[in-house]
């Protein structure tokens, strides 16, 4: 699989995504400024309630940042390409999230409307912007970018990140306004993640005999810590332990193929 394939052969591919996450954020940013408990917001919660808690449930748990990295550790690329740039955008979105947070400090809908009940967790500060929102956008920005060799393969992943998204007006946690900004955030986070691997070129080491083998590592802690530790969302919590265990399974298996003395380190990745 060529690396980094739909940016490569569509130049104007990252320029994209740059444009898309600038007018996430303006049009965010503008339905924070012009009042984000507006009836437009009581009429999606409404009209999502029309869907079952536990879909919701399901998908917000997707947005979470340890489904991201188990979800990038099950991605069959053997040139690493793909988590590597993860690697970057994760870290670049999450630095943008807490600085914004951290700043505005912006009450969440439970505070404002309290007769909107959320479903799964009770969070009153820290909204804007989403958190999930941009891991779910920015994980999907990432796969086209890395893994799509046609456009006709966008529409997938970036269908589903955005229902993950919208998944946290759904339950409650978060403005629409919050979600915009974060889906930009993520969108922007993506592009800059394939920037910096193309010249530092992470890929390269993780593909080493310790590089898999760190990985194996990261993806069996964060497999134990699914299992342990609740997040939040009860009627997640069935996806939440298949994941774990998922999660565990294969960062054993990625173990078990750096034994096998014929495996070359470039081709362990499962």
């Amino acid at each position: 699989m060529a690396a980094i394939s739909l940016s490569h052969r569509f130049p104007h591919a990252l320029s994209a995504a740059g444009i898309a996450a600038a007018l996430l954020v303006v049009l965010g940013t503008m339905s924070h400024l012009a009042g984000d408990a507006s009836q437009a917001y009581r009429s999606l919660r409404e009209t999502m309630g029309v869907l079952p808690d536990w879909l919701w449930s399901d998908l917000t748990f997707l947005g979470f940042g340890l489904t991201a990295v188990i979800v990038v550790g099950l991605v069959r690329d053997r040139s690493m390409r793909f988590a590597a740039v993860s690697v970057w955008s994760f870290a670049l979105g999450t630095l943008a999230i807490q600085v914004v947070k951290r700043t505005l400090v912006t009450p969440r809908p439970l505070t404002t409307l309290p007769d909107l009940p959320p479903i799964g967790a009770h969070l009153f500060w820290g909204s804007m912007p989403s958190g999930h929102a941009a891991t779910a956008l920015g994980l999907a920005v990432t796969l086209v970018l890395v893994c799509s060799r046609s456009w006709r393969s966008v529409v997938p992943p970036i269908a589903l990140g955005s229902v993950v998204a919208l998944s946290r007006v759904a339950v409650g946690a978060h403005w629409i306004g919050d979600v915009l900004v974060g889906a930009g955030i993520g969108i922007a986070a993506a592009a800059l993640g394939v920037v910096i691997e193309r010249r530092v070129d992470l890929a390269r080491r993780l593909v080493t005999l310790y590089g898999q083998a760190a990985v194996a590592l990261v993806q069996i802690v964060v497999g134990v810590i699914m299992l342990i530790r609740p997040l939040g969302y009860p009627l997640a919590e069935p996806l939440q332990w298949v994941f774990g265990v998922v999660s565990i399974a294969a960062g054993l298996y990625r173990l078990w193929m750096l034994r096998a003395p014929a495996t070359c380190a470039g081709s362990v990745a499962p």
